[in-house]
């Protein structure tokens, strides 16, 4: 990433490269015919979104969550990880294909939902309420976490 980015614009990138590997299982799940192939695309999508959901939460939710319920979005939020949360893991968890691949798709369908959510409310409403500068250190913040946790010595 980019120094002196924004944390909402880091975010806004990781949503992209998220958004590339969401089609990208979502047409390769078209032609899975083994429920261990299914199982392995919830848990590597689990993993993705876990990572950049620790970075969110870290770096804006939990520090600004106020901004969130004052604007009635937290709750919204938690629900939405939530569904995205058990969706994956049930379909790790899915003794059928059929049932496996629909739970995955539902997941990703899930995080679509929530992403668009995020760009055009909570990214908008930080921005608004927090000075570039608060943004900048935020997204530098992150990009040294996430350097120091990317297997880099």
């Amino acid at each position: 990433m980019i120094a002196g980015m924004k944390i909402t614009d880091a975010l806004l990138v990781e949503h992209g490269l998220l958004y590339i590997t969401m089609d990208f299982v979502a047409e390769y799940l078209r032609q899975v015919k083994d429920l261990t192939e299914v199982k392995l695309l919830a848990s590597m999508l689990e993993r993705l979104l876990d990572a950049h959901g620790k970075g969110e939460e870290h770096f804006m939710l939990v520090p600004f969550d106020h901004i969130l319920e004052d604007h009635g979005q937290r709750e919204q939020m938690c629900v939405a990880h939530l569904e995205i949360d058990v969706r994956l893991k049930e379909a790790q968890s899915a003794t059928d294909l059929t049932v496996a691949k629909r739970l995955l798709k539902g997941a990703i369908s899930a995080t679509r939902k929530h992403f668009k959510s995020e760009e055009q409310f909570v990214f908008p409403q930080f921005e608004k309420l927090l000075t570039v500068s608060t943004l900048n250190s935020l997204g530098k913040a992150m990009m040294e976490q996430r350097g120091a946790h990317s297997g880099e010595e």
